[in-house]
Protein backbone atom coordinates (compact mmCIF):
# COMPACT_ATOMS: atom_id res chain seq x y z
CA UNK A 1 0.00 0.00 0.00
CA UNK A 2 1.42 3.40 -0.89
CA UNK A 3 2.11 6.07 1.72
CA UNK A 4 -0.62 8.29 0.27
CA UNK A 5 -3.26 5.55 0.54
CA UNK A 6 -2.19 4.70 4.08
CA UNK A 7 -2.30 8.38 5.08
CA UNK A 8 -5.75 8.76 3.51
CA UNK A 9 -7.10 5.69 5.31
CA UNK A 10 -5.61 6.91 8.60
CA UNK A 11 -7.29 10.29 8.14
CA UNK A 12 -10.64 8.66 7.32
CA UNK A 13 -10.39 6.30 10.30
CA UNK A 14 -9.52 9.21 12.62
CA UNK A 15 -12.53 11.13 11.32
CA UNK A 16 -14.78 8.10 11.80
CA UNK A 17 -13.65 7.70 15.39
CA UNK A 18 -14.41 11.34 16.18
CA UNK A 19 -17.79 11.23 14.45
CA UNK A 20 -18.77 7.92 16.04
CA UNK A 21 -17.86 9.21 19.50
CA UNK A 22 -20.06 12.27 18.94
CA UNK A 23 -23.07 10.17 17.90
CA UNK A 24 -22.61 7.55 20.61
CA UNK A 25 -22.34 10.19 23.34
CA UNK A 26 -25.31 12.17 22.05
CA UNK A 27 -27.65 9.23 21.59
CA UNK A 28 -26.64 7.31 24.74
CA UNK A 29 -26.07 4.04 22.89
CA UNK A 30 -23.03 2.97 24.89
CA UNK A 31 -24.64 -0.34 25.90
CA UNK A 32 -25.96 -1.25 22.46
CA UNK A 33 -24.34 -3.14 19.62
CA UNK A 34 -25.34 -3.93 16.07
CA UNK A 35 -24.51 -6.89 13.90
CA UNK A 36 -21.91 -6.26 11.26
CA UNK A 37 -21.79 -7.95 7.89
CA UNK A 38 -18.00 -7.70 7.87
CA UNK A 39 -15.10 -8.53 10.13
CA UNK A 40 -13.34 -5.35 8.97
CA UNK A 41 -13.33 -3.22 12.12
CA UNK A 42 -11.23 -1.57 14.77
CA UNK A 43 -11.79 -1.02 18.48
CA UNK A 44 -11.29 2.54 19.71
CA UNK A 45 -9.69 3.61 22.98
CA UNK A 46 -13.06 3.34 24.78
CA UNK A 47 -13.55 -0.25 23.64
CA UNK A 48 -16.17 0.59 21.03
CA UNK A 49 -16.15 -1.35 17.77
CA UNK A 50 -15.84 0.87 14.68
CA UNK A 51 -17.03 -0.67 11.39
CA UNK A 52 -14.44 -0.15 8.64
CA UNK A 53 -16.12 -2.34 6.04
CA UNK A 54 -16.32 0.64 3.67
CA UNK A 55 -12.52 0.65 3.54
CA UNK A 56 -12.15 -3.10 3.00
CA UNK A 57 -12.69 -5.31 0.00
CA UNK A 58 -15.76 -7.08 1.45
CA UNK A 59 -19.03 -7.39 -0.47
CA UNK A 60 -21.19 -4.56 0.84
CA UNK A 61 -24.29 -5.86 -0.95
CA UNK A 62 -24.32 -9.24 0.78
CA UNK A 63 -27.77 -10.54 1.60
CA UNK A 64 -27.86 -12.97 4.50
CA UNK A 65 -30.67 -15.53 4.30
CA UNK A 66 -31.83 -17.20 7.49
CA UNK A 67 -34.35 -20.06 7.49
CA UNK A 68 -37.39 -19.69 9.73
CA UNK A 69 -37.73 -22.87 11.81
CA UNK A 70 -41.32 -22.13 12.86
CA UNK A 71 -43.39 -19.26 14.28
CA UNK A 72 -44.62 -18.50 17.77
CA UNK A 73 -47.62 -16.14 17.86
CA UNK A 74 -46.58 -15.06 14.34
CA UNK A 75 -43.00 -14.23 15.36
CA UNK A 76 -40.28 -16.08 13.40
CA UNK A 77 -38.08 -18.52 15.34
CA UNK A 78 -34.47 -18.76 14.10
CA UNK A 79 -31.32 -20.55 15.24
CA UNK A 80 -28.77 -18.22 16.84
CA UNK A 81 -25.21 -19.20 17.74
CA UNK A 82 -23.69 -17.93 20.99
CA UNK A 83 -19.96 -17.87 21.74
CA UNK A 84 -19.25 -19.69 18.48
CA UNK A 85 -20.61 -23.07 19.59
CA UNK A 86 -23.96 -22.95 21.42
CA UNK A 87 -27.09 -22.86 19.25
CA UNK A 88 -30.41 -21.67 20.66
CA UNK A 89 -33.77 -21.10 19.06
CA UNK A 90 -34.77 -17.47 19.49
CA UNK A 91 -37.59 -15.22 18.35
CA UNK A 92 -36.49 -12.62 15.81
CA UNK A 93 -38.64 -9.90 17.31
CA UNK A 94 -38.75 -6.70 15.25
CA UNK A 95 -40.65 -5.05 18.11
CA UNK A 96 -37.99 -5.77 20.74
CA UNK A 97 -35.42 -3.05 21.27
CA UNK A 98 -32.98 -5.34 23.08
CA UNK A 99 -31.80 -8.92 22.70
CA UNK A 100 -32.83 -10.94 25.75
CA UNK A 101 -31.65 -14.34 26.94
CA UNK A 102 -33.23 -16.74 29.42
CA UNK A 103 -31.76 -17.58 32.82
CA UNK A 104 -31.01 -21.11 31.55
CA UNK A 105 -29.12 -19.68 28.57
CA UNK A 106 -27.17 -17.36 30.87
CA UNK A 107 -26.17 -20.29 33.05
CA UNK A 108 -25.08 -22.46 30.09
CA UNK A 109 -23.15 -19.55 28.52
CA UNK A 110 -21.54 -18.51 31.83
CA UNK A 111 -23.03 -15.02 31.57
CA UNK A 112 -22.63 -13.28 34.90
CA UNK A 113 -24.82 -10.22 35.53
CA UNK A 114 -22.82 -7.11 36.41
CA UNK A 115 -25.63 -4.55 36.50
CA UNK A 116 -29.39 -4.25 36.01
CA UNK A 117 -31.74 -2.07 33.99
CA UNK A 118 -35.42 -1.21 34.05
CA UNK A 119 -37.43 -1.82 30.86
CA UNK A 120 -40.89 -0.90 29.62
CA UNK A 121 -42.59 -4.05 28.36
CA UNK A 122 -45.41 -4.48 25.83
CA UNK A 123 -48.24 -4.28 28.40
CA UNK A 124 -46.95 -0.88 29.61
CA UNK A 125 -45.49 -2.09 32.89
CA UNK A 126 -41.87 -1.77 33.96
CA UNK A 127 -39.61 -4.65 34.86
CA UNK A 128 -35.99 -4.85 36.00
CA UNK A 129 -33.60 -7.35 34.43
CA UNK A 130 -30.03 -8.24 35.38
CA UNK A 131 -27.59 -7.44 32.54
CA UNK A 132 -24.58 -9.55 31.54
CA UNK A 133 -22.38 -9.80 28.45
CA UNK A 134 -22.18 -12.65 25.96
CA UNK A 135 -18.88 -13.17 24.13
CA UNK A 136 -20.56 -13.35 20.72
CA UNK A 137 -23.93 -13.70 19.03
CA UNK A 138 -24.13 -14.90 15.41
CA UNK A 139 -27.01 -15.20 12.98
CA UNK A 140 -25.68 -16.66 9.74
CA UNK A 141 -22.63 -14.57 8.85
CA UNK A 142 -23.75 -11.66 11.06
CA UNK A 143 -21.90 -11.36 14.35
CA UNK A 144 -21.73 -9.11 17.41
CA UNK A 145 -19.06 -9.49 20.06
CA UNK A 146 -19.20 -8.65 23.78
CA UNK A 147 -22.87 -7.72 23.67
CA UNK A 148 -24.73 -6.72 26.85
CA UNK A 149 -27.98 -8.69 27.23
CA UNK A 150 -30.82 -8.63 29.74
CA UNK A 151 -31.44 -11.98 31.45
CA UNK A 152 -35.11 -12.89 31.87
CA UNK A 153 -35.66 -15.30 34.76
CA UNK A 154 -39.21 -16.22 33.72
CA UNK A 155 -38.80 -16.47 29.92
CA UNK A 156 -38.67 -19.83 28.17
CA UNK A 157 -37.16 -18.48 24.92
CA UNK A 158 -34.79 -15.63 24.10
CA UNK A 159 -35.49 -12.68 21.83
CA UNK A 160 -33.15 -11.36 19.14
CA UNK A 161 -33.84 -7.64 19.20
CA UNK A 162 -33.12 -4.39 17.42
CA UNK A 163 -29.75 -3.96 19.16
CA UNK A 164 -28.54 -6.89 17.02
CA UNK A 165 -30.10 -6.15 13.62
CA UNK A 166 -30.95 -2.44 13.90
CA UNK A 167 -28.58 -1.31 11.15
CA UNK A 168 -29.89 -3.88 8.66
CA UNK A 169 -32.86 -3.97 6.32
CA UNK A 170 -35.07 -6.99 7.04
CA UNK A 171 -37.47 -8.85 4.77
CA UNK A 172 -39.49 -11.55 6.49
CA UNK A 173 -40.93 -14.11 4.07
CA UNK A 174 -42.95 -17.24 4.66
CA UNK A 175 -39.95 -19.52 5.31
CA UNK A 176 -36.92 -17.22 5.09
CA UNK A 177 -35.61 -13.96 6.52
CA UNK A 178 -33.34 -11.77 4.39
CA UNK A 179 -31.04 -9.28 6.08
CA UNK A 180 -29.00 -6.79 4.08
CA UNK A 181 -26.83 -3.76 4.85
CA UNK A 182 -28.83 -0.55 5.15
CA UNK A 183 -27.93 2.17 2.68
CA UNK A 184 -27.95 5.70 4.06
CA UNK A 185 -27.11 7.51 0.81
Amino acid sequence: MSKINLATITLIVSSLIGISELFVNQSNLANHANAQTSDCFMVNSKGRRIDLSGLCNGNQNEIVRIPIKRRMRGIPIVEVTFNGNRIYEMMLDTGASRTLITAEMAQMLNVVPDTSEEFDIADGSKVSFPIGKVKSISLGSLKVQMMPVPIATKANMGLLGHDFFGNLDIKIGQNMIELSPRRFF
